[in-house]
């Protein structure tokens, strides 16, 4: 009589190497993180809302396009929002400003799926306008450089 006990524990223990192999192949990793860009953000001037537009490129992502938005505490010029950082490949960052120059990634979809991390950027090159007198147009180049983990 033939059993087959043997080869379902062989099975089963294959599975489980696999599954195991799997997860520490899966292991995020914190990597060094840079980033340029060049950001427009329109301000509501009446309500603090606000809308970003962000074009550059950044280390694992290359180059990449930003949506956003967001508030402008109109009384301090203190900036909080959220959007969407979409790779040159398709792969998206989803992140957060808690605070005016810090950015926090809190997931994303392909190789981002669970991304954390962050930067602090430094703005340069701002220019503001006015069209009218509820807008204003803030446009401007920046950097940063912190470290995200995947």
């Amino acid at each position: 009589m033939i059993t087959k006990k043997p080869a379902l524990v062989v099975t089963f223990a294959v599975c489980a190497l696999a599954l195991a192999v799997s997860a520490v192949a899966q292991r995020a990793v914190e990597r060094p993180f840079k980033i340029s860009g060049h950001i427009t953000m329109t301000v509501n001037l009446t309500t603090g809302d606000t809308e970003v537009t962000d074009w550059g490129e950044a280390t694992h992502g290359g180059r990449f396009l930003n949506q956003g938005t967001g508030h402008m505490d109109l009384a301090t010029g203190s900036l909080t929002g959220s959007g969407v950082w979409t790779a040159a490949n398709g792969d998206q960052i989803f992140w957060e400003s808690p605070e005016t120059y810090v950015v926090e990634c809190t997931g994303g979809t392909g190789r981002f799926e669970d991304v954390t991390g962050g930067f602090e950027y430094v703005p340069s090159n701002i220019v503001i306008t006015y069209p009218d007198p509820n807008t204003m147009v803030m446009e401007f180049t920046y950097r940063g450089v912190k470290a995200i983990t995947y």
